[in-house]
């Protein structure tokens, strides 16, 4: 399961997520990742979909 850090504008860590993914079938890609993880923090509330375009993320290692 991939982990995938959202950071804000000002490059501070805002949320972590670990996605989950059905894999069977298709590709996952970095970008199919970071959308996840940018609709989960709008819909977590943390940014407005405004702010939402100004985010970056990031894969751990």
């Amino acid at each position: 399961m991939p982990i995938v850090e959202v950071k804000d504008a000002d490059g501070t860590l805002i949320q972590t997520y670990e996605i989950h993914a059905d894999l069977s079938g298709g590709y996952l890609t970095l970008e199919d990742l970071f959308d996840w993880a940018k609709q989960n923090a709008i819909e977590d509330a943390l940014v407005t979909p405004e702010q939402a375009k100004t985010l970056t993320f990031s894969i751990p290692r």
